[in-house]
């Protein structure tokens, strides 16, 4: 039986380089250096000037 090939992993990007971040819950960007704010909830990467999660809509603290 052949099995189905595996979905990819959503890639944890920086949202200020868009450089995938090499650590999950990385403080800061290798690439760029810019440090990273999580949403809370998600663990999603967020843009501290929106303070606002891409996935889940609720404000960063």
């Amino acid at each position: 039986m052949a099995e189905k090939p595996s979905e990819a992993e959503p890639k944890c990007q920086c949202p200020y380089c868009e450089e995938e971040l090499q650590a999950v819950l990385a403080p800061f960007c290798s690439a760029c250096g810019a440090r990273i704010v999580y949403c809370q909830v998600c663990h999603v990467p967020v843009d501290k000037e929106s303070g606002v999660c891409p996935e889940c809509g609720r404000p960063a603290r």
